[in-house]
C-alpha cells in the first residue's frame, strides 16, 4: 500500500485542537504519515535541532492516558508516523517538543493539538463472505 502523506501547520500560539484529518478507518493499516510545519503568530517556528526530541501523545476516544509515540524531525518539520488505532470516533494528537537542558532537567517548548476522525471499516474481523 501506498503512504498517504498529510501536510499540516499549526500554530504554537494557540489553543485547542487546531486540525482535524479525516479518512482514516479502524481497519486500515495506517500507512499514513502527517508532516507538521510550526508556526509562531504566523512566522515560521525555527526547531532547535540540539537537545530538542519530538513525541506525539495520542488519546483514543475510550481512553484515559495516552500513548506515547517518537516522531522525528527533518528540515525544521515534525514528522509523526500514525500507528494503527482501532477506535471510532476523533482521536486528539498533542505533539510535544521537549528540550534536554545541560543540567539534564527536561522542559516542554510547546504542544500544539490536532485530532483525527477514525471510522469503522466495513471489513469483517471474522473472514470473507461468500
Amino acid at each position: 500500500m501506498e503512504r498517504i502523506n498529510y501536510r499540516i501547520t499549526l500554530d504554537v500560539y494557540k489553543n485547542g485542537i487546531q486540525r482535524l484529518l479525516q479518512g482514516f478507518e479502524t481497519a486500515d493499516n495506517m500507512a499514513r504519515r502527517v508532516y507538521i510545519n510550526l508556526t509562531s503568530g504566523g512566522d515560521t517556528y525555527e526547531i532547535r535541532q540540539n537537545n530538542v526530541v519530538a513525541v506525539m501523545y495520542v488519546t483514543t476516544p475510550n481512553s484515559t492516558e495516552p500513548s506515547i509515540h517518537d516522531c522525528t524531525i527533518e528540515d525544521n518539520t515534525i514528522v509523526y508516523d500514525v500507528l494503527p488505532i482501532k477506535e471510532e470516533g476523533i482521536t486528539e494528537m498533542q505533539m510535544k517538543l521537549i528540550e534536554t537542558r545541560m543540567d539534564g532537567a527536561k522542559s516542554v517548548l510547546l504542544s500544539p493539538k490536532f485530532a483525527i476522525e477514525v471510522s469503522s471499516s466495513n471489513a469483517d474481523d471474522g473472514g470473507a463472505t461468500q
